[in-house]
C-alpha cells in the first residue's frame, strides 16, 4: 500500500492523466474526480475525468461536469490512469483504449478493494474518497478554490448521508469546513444534492416502494425495478438513487436490497445493512464490493433469479 506523499510524487512526475470514475457514478466518485482534475490543471498538467456512464442529472451542476469524457473520447492520449473511488477493476466498466495503459494508480476508501493498480492508496476508515482526495490536493500544494471546494463537498456529503451516517468522522467535517471557507453556496448545493428530484425520479420512487417485499420475518426489504417500470416513469438509471435508503430506514429491517434490471441477463444491486451483517462481504461473494453497511454488484442473471440468489445469501448471513 502506498502513502499520500508517494502518490503525490507519482502525479508530479507524470502528465496526460486520465482520472477514472466508477460505473453508475455517484456524488463521491464525481466530486472527487472533478476536484482532482481541477487540482491537476492548476499544476499545469493535462488531465480529464473519465466515466463509462453519463453524469446523472442531479450532479450536472457540479463545476466541470460538462467535461466528463467517455473512455475512447478523451481530448488527449492518456499516458497514465488514476482510478478514484473504484472498488474493483470491473467497477470502472468498459475502459476502451484505457485498458492498454499500464501506468496506473488509485485512491479509494472501500475495504474490499483488491489494490488492482500499480500504486494504491486505500483508507477504509475515510468517510469518502473525497476525504482522501483532499489529503492528496493538500500534499500537491494546491489551494482550494470555490469549484474544487464545491466538488469535494458533494463527494463527502453524499457518502456520509449529509453527515448522518456512522461513517461521518471529524476529519470529514473539518474538510467540509475548509471547503466552506473557500466559498460556495451550501444552501443551493445541499438542495440540489438531497432534496430536489426530477418528476420521473419521484414517479419511480413511488412505484419502487409500492413493489417492496419483505423476507426472513421482515428483516430483509427488497424491491425490484424492471426495465418496464423505468420506461413507464420515463426514468434513467440515475433516478433509482435514494430508493435503497428508504428501504433500510424501515423499522425492523436489518438489510435492504435494490435490484435493477439492466438487460435480460444483467441485474445491478445496491445493498444496505443496519449494522448486523456485512453487505460488503455479500457483494464481494457475488463479484462486487463496498463497505460493511453499503455495497453493490452486478450479477449476470435475469432480475428475479438474481434477486432470489441474493435474498438467500443474506438470509443465511442473518442466520435464517
Amino acid at each position: 500500500m502506498a502513502t499520500i506523499p508517494e502518490l503525490a510524487a507519482w502525479i508530479e512526475a507524470r502528465d496526460d492523466i486520465a482520472v477514472v470514475a466508477h460505473v453508475s457514478p455517484d456524488g463521491d466518485t464525481l466530486g472527487s474526480g472533478l476536484a482532482l482534475v481541477q487540482a491537476l490543471t492548476k499544476l499545469k498538467k493535462r488531465a480529464a475525468l473519465v466515466s463509462k456512464d453519463d453524469v446523472p442529472h442531479m450532479y450536472q451542476f457540479l463545476p466541470g461536469a460538462d467535461k466528463v469524457y467517455a473512455p475512447d473520447a478523451l481530448p488527449f492520449e492518456p499516458k497514465c490512469v488514476l482510478f478514484e473511488d473504484v472498488a474493483a477493476y470491473d467497477r470502472a466498466g468498459d475502459k476502451g483504449a484505457l485498458s492498454s495503459v499500464k501506468d496506473t494508480a488509485l485512491i479509494d476508501h472501500h475495504g474490499t478493494n483488491p489494490c488492482f493498480a500499480q500504486l494504491c492508496v486505500i483508507d477504509e476508515d475515510a468517510s469518502a474518497t473525497g476525504v482522501i482526495a483532499l489529503r492528496l490536493i493538500d500534499q500537491l500544494g494546491v489551494k482550494l478554490d470555490h469549484e474544487i471546494a464545491l466538488n469535494l463537498y458533494a463527494a463527502i456529503s453524499t457518502d456520509t448521508g449529509n453527515f448522518s451516517y456512522s461513517n461521518t468522522t471529524a476529519e470529514a467535517a473539518r474538510g467540509v469546513a475548509r471547503c466552506l471557507e473557500a466559498g460556495f453556496d451550501i444552501e443551493d448545493a445541499s438542495r440540489r444534492l438531497f432534496r430536489l428530484r426530477t418528476r420521473p425520479r419521484t414517479l419511480l420512487l413511488g412505484m419502487a416502494l409500492s413493489a417492496a417485499e419483505f423476507f426472513c420475518g421482515g428483516r430483509i426489504a427488497v424491491t425490484r425495478i424492471s426495465s418496464l417500470m423505468m420506461e413507464v416513469c420515463g426514468a434513467t438509471a440515475a433516478d433509482t438513487e435514494g430508493v435503497i435508503n428508504i428501504l433500510i430506514e424501515t423499522e425492523g429491517v436489518d438489510a435492504a436490497i435494490l435490484a435493477e434490471e439492466r438487460g435480460v441477463f444483467n441485474t445491478k444491486f445496491s445493498l444496505r445493512s443496519a449494522g448486523l451483517i456485512d453487505v460488503g462481504g455479500v457483494a464481494q461473494f457475488f463479484g462486487g464490493g463496498g463497505h460493511k453497511q453499503a455495497a453493490g454488484m452486478t450479477i449476470h442473471l435475469p432480475l428475479r433469479e438474481a434477486t432470489d440468489e441474493v435474498i438467500t445469501k443474506i438470509c443465511s448471513e442473518l442466520g435464517e
